[in-house]
């Protein structure tokens, strides 16, 4: 009786150290792969030339009206958001308010209407779609041009944050930059030509068909700037040219994301922590449900990885994977061992490694779901 209760204390123990081993693995884990994004940014920043060190916008103040084109924009539709490439189409109106002297430089220059300013972000050029409306620009407000264009474009995502996906935040840009060489900044050249947008009412600047399925709209933002490039293009010093961003803010539904990636993989969780309350003797069965747990999450991991950019840092929702499978892999090499000890018992001994193994199951059960409780708010925390 008293071996027995020693090698229940040794079976304890081993246990206990286990799952510490397990846990102490996880959190340093997790702790270098969030150490290293930044890391790794600041020696990439240190590998860069002097001109990639120098920001590429700097604020602007709008002190010229001679040399100042207004701008404002109305975005009518969004729609065919991409999150795997990056792009989403806008459809809408911009219009733009010009002084005389600009009109000059438009004439002299014999620049296109619709080559005065261009969206800066926009791919696939054969599918832009723009005309002005009307083909003249009006007179209006003294000695101001109005000019009123519509547009359909497919656009970039620049910057997308995926670190708390699915539960991520992510801003649409429309960017505008005046775009010819005579409407740029350089040194020993009249001022800049700024580019001021018309008001910073962001209201206005959505349409009621301007919506993502799957995401909500939280908000928009205008910002005006100088766009610094790091290139002469050629000739001449670098080049700089007014610009301006309207952003627009959508955040993932909470409701959608958890029931369409979260809640899967917890069912796939909480069925592997529910799997040592079979009997010791079944363990064939037993086998068989980490194991396809394991193939099962493989195939929900692929399929959201997919829907993903590839990002050098990992997502709340991945570290979730990540404990999954390696509380997978535990259970699956517990099982072995627990299946080998009641196979090759005796018969007259199989009932005492039956209660053994089903002792044993307890500890694994409950620090399983310990580590899961502590996965999820630390996952959180560090993604």
């Amino acid at each position: 009786m008293n071996f027995r209760k020693k090698e229940g204390i040794r079976l304890r123990r081993r246990i206990i150290t286990l799952f510490s081993c397990f846990f102490i693995l996880f959190l340093f884990g997790t702790l270098m792969l969030h150490d290293l994004g930044p890391l790794a940014k600041q020696r990439s920043n240190a590998a860069t030339s002097p001109l990639t060190e120098e920001p590429f916008r700097r604020p602007v103040t709008f002190d010229n009206p001679e040399r100042t084109i207004q701008i404002g924009l109305h975005v009518e539709n969004i729609h065919d958001f991409s999150l795997s490439e990056q792009s989403y189409w806008v459809e809408g109106w911009y219009w733009l308010l010009w002084p005389q002297t600009i009109q000059k430089i438009i004439e002299e220059n014999k620049i296109p209407l619709t080559e005065i300013v261009e969206i800066t972000n926009q791919v696939e050029d054969e599918s832009m779609v723009m005309q002005t409306e009307p083909g003249k620009p009006l007179d209006i407000l003294g000695d101001l041009r109005y000019q009123f264009f519509r547009f359909s474009a497919k656009l970039y995502v620049d910057d997308i944050n995926l670190h708390k996906s699915p539960f991520q935040t992510i801003v649409l840009p429309v960017t505008f930059e005046t775009r010819p060489y005579q409407l740029s900044c350089l040194r020993g050249s009249p001022d800049c030509v700024y580019l001021k947008p018309q008001n910073n009412k962001v209201d206005s600047l959505r349409g009621i068909f301007a919506t993502i399925p799957g995401y909500e709209y939280l908000s928009g933002e205008v910002i005006p700037y100088i766009r610094k490039y790091n290139t002469n293009f050629g000739f001449g010093d670098l080049n700089n040219c007014g610009a301006v961003d309207f952003n627009f803010t959508y955040r993932s539904n909470a409701i959608s994301a958890f029931s369409q990636y979260v809640l899967p993989l917890l069912v796939i969780i909480v069925v592997v922590l529910a799997s040592p309350s079979l009997p010791g003797s079944i363990g064939d069965v037993r086998l068989a449900i980490p194991s396809t747990a394991l193939l099962t999450m493989i195939f929900l991991n692929q399929s959201y990885q997919a829907e993903i950019p590839p990002v050098a840092y990992v997502t709340f929702l991945n570290y979730l994977y990540i404990y999954a499978y390696v509380l997978s892999g535990i259970f699956f090499i517990f099982y072995c061992w627990g299946t080998h000890q009641y196979v090759t018992a005796p018969d007259d001994k199989k009932q005492s490694v039956e209660k053994m193994i089903d002792y044993v199951d307890i500890y694994f059960q409950v620090g399983g779901i310990i580590a899961l409780l502590v996965t999820i708010p630390l996952s959180w925390y560090l993604s």
